[in-house]
């Protein structure tokens, strides 16, 4: 954080609107957070500071642990959602990390204090249908629509990465057992299981439509865009 000393020319501190000022500056020319992302802070900090005042808190080095808490607690019995309370107290630790570190507090009232914990979502799954719908969306008469059916199938077959399915060479299909090749990291490889479908997708792609959409400079890619570079390029 900048050294933006919160102190009057007198030495004395300075209102809290104008600590929140000087915050809000160094988040956008030092930090160049996002115009969204600043109006977020300010809602937050203000509504802390709001907190402050409430409790008869009128200079900032007068913050204590407590004070951040009865934040939380206020926010918990509005019934707002976990993540918008995590917001907050990440809100007010920043505000307070830049007060500290630009010397117009001598402690981090927030160090102590965790946010809300969230919990992880499991993400929606497709139904059958919706997958079927999704498999057969390609048009298989061009060659594009051909790759995209075989990338479909491919993915939804092995569970790979789309940064491993574009990375795939030729050389990396032992279609004949039914296999890929998967590099990963300090060289390992795996070798990934592939059902009849998507093989024949493959298959299918490889003899029908890549000779058409390769060039000289295409190498051993197996996904091509329209140019003959590999997908995603």
């Amino acid at each position: 954080f900048p050294l933006r000393v919160e102190r009057s020319g007198d030495g004395s501190e300075r209102p809290l609107q104008q600590s929140l000022d000087g915050f809000l500056l160094s988040m956008e020319h030092d930090h160049g957070l996002a115009a969204n992302t600043l109006d977020a802070y300010r809602r937050d900090v203000t509504r802390y500071l709001g907190t402050l005042a409430d409790q008869g808190v009128s200079a900032l080095s007068d913050t204590r642990p407590q004070h951040v808490s009865d934040l939380l607690s206020r926010l918990q019995a509005a019934g707002l959602h976990p993540s918008t309370l995590a917001r907050n107290i990440t809100s007010c630790k920043r505000f307070h990390q830049y007060l500290v570190v630009c010397g117009a507090l001598a402690h981090d009232p927030t160090e102590g204090i965790d946010a809300p914990r969230l919990e992880r979502r499991l993400p929606d799954c497709l139904s059958l249908e919706e997958v079927e719908r999704l498999l057969g969306g390609p048009d298989v008469s061009e060659p594009l629509g051909k790759r995209d059916r075989a990338i479909l199938e491919l993915l939804y077959a092995s569970g790979l990465r789309v940064s491993e399915l574009i990375a795939l060479s030729v050389g990396s299909l032992l279609l004949e057992s039914g296999l890929l090749r998967v590099p990963g990291r300090q060289g390992r490889e795996r070798l990934v299981p592939v059902g009849r479908q998507a093989q024949r997708a493959l298959t299918c792609y490889l003899e029908s439509a890549r000779p058409s959409l390769a060039r000289p400079a295409s190498g051993p890619v197996v996904f091509l865009n329209a140019r003959g570079g590999k997908c995603g390029v």
